[in-house]
């Protein structure tokens, strides 16, 4: 955090913002590009319950219908005495066994579980059973047969296959039903997870975003508080404090090396003032000195001299030697 936010203090203003648009701009693509993933999602959910699991239910139920609609027609051709009807019958027979095959050949494309194409298979092989019969009525109709083709129908295999038929026919349908209805729990359950998703994501956007600014922001009134600080030190008199952010490649450090330029020219006027205001009483003072040791004893005792002189050495020179190693002593442990 901390090196964050020296990284973002020393960045100028537009590079902040710049990271803020980009970090806004990814933030709303990663959402953007989450709720095209979900809305992709949900579309090939309800695909697959639209192509296999609706789709095949209603071609198990028609293949039911054109089953029951064929067993019908076959027995009004064998109780109708009229050739015409009777012929009629038949017709209506073979369509509905076209019907029928046709529909479960689209019913074979949407079966996808093992247990749906197991009664698939069962289905064909005791309506390719049941076929062979229905060919062999049809033939004694139409060789005015009715007595054998009424035996083939009230024959109790052919009975028995027939409920073999409708019973794989209707546990198709009952799987596929339970598919659709797991599918569109699915289908639910994956919407309300992409809500409350979608809901987090914009919460973490929103949190980030903000948290970012709210740095970003922090990276300016900071730098600002400590120049402020330093600006009130100088206008109390406190010239010999280090200015901060010097060092800043930013509007901060244009603005603090701006303020150490007022710094210095106000220790010049500092040093000026204190020139002006001491120069005639020091002068007055030394005038007033019978010998030199007076006279350097007066300079030292004013007070009034700059504390940075007392680094240095006050070479002099006199008639004495003595006198000339003292006063450089004095001056020395000033």
């Amino acid at each position: 955090m901390k090196s964050l936010s020296s990284f973002l203090e020393r960045r100028r203003f537009s590079r902040k913002l710049g990271l803020g648009v980009i970090l806004t701009g990814l933030l709303t693509i990663a959402m953007g590009l989450e709720a095209l993933y979900s809305h992709n999602k949900l579309i090939q959910n309800q695909d697959v319950l639209y192509h296999n699991d609706l789709e095949g239910i209603s071609a198990a139920r028609e293949a039911q219908y054109q089953y029951a609609l064929m067993g019908r027609a076959l027995r009004h051709a064998i109780l109708d005495a009229n050739q015409e009807e009777q012929a009629l019958m038949i017709s209506k027979v073979l369509e509905a066994r076209i019907s029928l095959e046709h529909v479960i050949q689209k019913l074979r494309d949407t079966l996808l579980l093992p247990e749906s194409r197991a009664n698939l298979a069962r289905y064909s092989d005791t309506y390719t059973r049941q076929k062979r019969v229905i060919n062999n009525i049809i033939e004694a109709l139409q060789n005015q047969q009715r007595t054998t083709a009424e035996n083939y129908i009230l024959a109790r295999d052919y009975i028995q296959r027939g409920e073999e038929i409708g019973l794989a026919l209707e546990n198709i349908t009952k799987i596929k039903e339970n598919s659709a209805r797991k599918r569109f729990e699915e289908s639910q359950a994956l919407a309300r997870h992409d809500t409350y998703w979608m809901f987090g994501l914009l919460a973490t956007v929103v949190m980030l975003g903000m948290w970012f600014w709210v740095m970003v922001g922090a990276s300016m009134t900071r730098p600002l508080s400590r120049l402020r600080k330093a600006v009130e030190e100088l206008a109390e008199g406190k010239l010999a404090q280090e200015i901060p952010h010097c060092d800043y490649e930013n509007e901060i450090g244009d603005l603090a090396r701006s303020i150490q330029v007022l710094q210095a020219g106000a220790r010049d006027n500092d040093t000026q003032r204190w020139i002006k205001a001491n120069v005639a009483d020091i002068s007055a003072e030394m005038q007033s000195a019978e010998s030199f040791l007076q006279l350097l004893q007066k300079f030292l005792s004013s007070g009034t001299f700059d504390p940075d002189w007392s680094c240095g050495v006050l070479s002099f020179r006199s008639g004495n030697p003595a006198t000339e190693f003292a006063g450089r002593l004095c001056v020395q442990a000033s």
